[in-house]
């Protein structure tokens, strides 16, 4: 899975379901774009769609925002949008359900201890002051990550800061 920050809240996702094909998912708050070589397929919103053996859920949050969830090549991502809360509520972490990668708004550090992701991704501005209240100095920013099943953390969350 190669995950693309391209600013504020927007992220480009590529991913493998099957050996040799490659799917484009945009995420675009609120929209979710997948795109697997037909015609592009629009998602702005709750419920639940399997595309090309990948399986999202658009879980009701506040409008306009939807949080999101990926799963694909053995791993569930989370992309919580522009999430403005303190907290999410116990429906929405009970649908969310076991997150592996987590992309949260950088002034939403708290709801990382309530998910417990093993990979997290800060987004949107304010990365220091979530780097800081993660308890890390500083992360030298990457263009892009490569993840794959094996190469998730077992114990601690990894923070990643990825740059636009």
């Amino acid at each position: 899975m190669h995950i693309i920050w391209r600013g504020q809240f927007r992220f480009q996702i590529l991913v493998s379901p099957i050996k040799g094909e490659q799917v484009k998912l945009t995420i675009d708050p609120p929209k979710l774009e997948v795109n697997a070589g037909e015609s592009p397929f629009l998602i702005e919103g709750p419920g639940e769609y399997e595309i090309k053996d990948i399986f999202i859920q658009g879980i009701a949050s506040f409008y306009p925002n939807t949080i999101y969830t990926i799963d694909a090549e053995e791993m569930r991502l989370c992309h919580l949008g522009d999430f403005n809360q303190k907290e999410l509520t116990p429906e929405q972490l009970d649908k969310m359900g076991d997150i592996d990668i987590l992309l949260v708004p950088a002034g939403a550090s708290k709801i990382v201890s309530q998910i417990e992701p093993r990979i997290v991704i800060p987004t949107g501005e304010g990365i220091s002051k979530f780097l800081k209240a993660m308890g890390r100095k500083t992360i030298a920013p990457q263009p892009k990550i490569l993840i794959k099943k094996k190469d998730l953390p077992k114990e601690e969350t990894k923070v990643i800061v990825l740059k636009p």
